[in-house]
């Protein structure tokens, strides 16, 4: 075992900021696309923490998504570390892990749906600037809400005007391409679009969420983990998008995860959030 590592069976740690929490055992609808298990997740996650920011990162694989498990092994690893980040979960069990930790006086928890979201609105944010539709404007339709929860709130909270919800049982009675006549951006979850809707219209959930992590996960754990943050709320997650969006070149969706601004970018957006006082501002004028 090295030192960045905790087996299921190890209590034994070394001293780290930052917990990479690998769920081997969940399954969801999308497992079958995904491009890497959740313990390689964990593994990449872990290494582009420490190569990105100053936080210390330790792996923790677990091979079971039982969710009162993954909760006590997150607590088991207090006092050492201020935030754990957790891979491999769906989305009710993600919520309930969340709330869980906090209930029990914890470190702060990021799953990666909550990373996702957040580039979901900044994509959906960008998507609708490509489209030439203003702030308080855009009507956005999503498939699979379920998928990730805070996706809604965090649109609204980034200048959507208004948010349909639409399941395949809506099909025959509103036809998606119809439906979009209607409106400007399709968030299409649960991968149902085919060519129904023109590509420029539609913001799709990636099969490998790492690539989309990787532009987030740095600059919001090195933020939160700074201010000693416990709960992560949707303003957070959508003043993240907000600045992904800020930085993403005209014609594109995201910026690039070596983006120099991305950093200091997020950094500044979820300071101000949290009504702090935002750093980096000389760089950022």
């Amino acid at each position: 075992m090295t030192t960045n590592d905790v087996h299921p069976d190890s209590a034994v740690l070394s001293r780290v900021d930052v917990a990479v929490v690998g769920v081997a055992a969940a399954r969801s609808h999308r497992a079958a696309v995904r491009t890497r298990s959740p313990w390689e997740a964990m593994e990449d996650y872990a290494a582009m923490i420490c190569d990105r920011t100053a936080l210390h990162a330790v792996r923790l694989p677990l091979a079971t998504a039982d969710v009162n498990t993954v909760i006590a092994r997150v607590l088991s690893l207090q006092p050492r570390i201020s935030a754990a980040f957790v891979v491999g979960l769906d989305a009710n069990a993600a919520t309930a892990v969340q709330h869980g930790v906090a209930e029990r006086g914890g470190p702060l928890v990021v799953t990666e749906i909550d990373v996702v979201t957040a580039t979901l609105t900044a994509m959906t944010i960008s998507a609708l600037r490509n489209l030439v539709v203003g702030p308080r404007v855009g009507q956005v339709v999503i498939t699979g809400a379920h998928r990730a929860p805070m996706l809604g709130p965090t649109l609204l909270m980034s200048g959507v005007a208004g948010i349909s919800s639409w399941r395949a049982s809506d099909a025959h009675q509103f036809p998606l391409r119809r439906l979009m006549e209607h409106n400007d951006v399709l968030v299409d979850l649960d991968g149902c679009v085919g060519d129904s809707v023109p590509a420029r219209q539609v913001v799709s959930m990636p099969g490998d969420t790492f690539d989309h992590g990787a532009v987030v996960l740095p600059g919001l754990l090195g933020v939160l983990c700074g201010h000693g943050v416990t709960i992560l709320t949707a303003e957070m997650i959508a003043a993240c998008a907000r600045s992904l969006a800020l930085i993403t070149p005209v014609g594109c969706t995201l910026p690039s995860a070596d983006e120099r601004m991305l950093l200091s970018s997020i950094a500044r957006q979820v300071t101000k959030s949290l009504g702090h006082a935002p750093p980096y501002s000389t760089h950022l004028h």
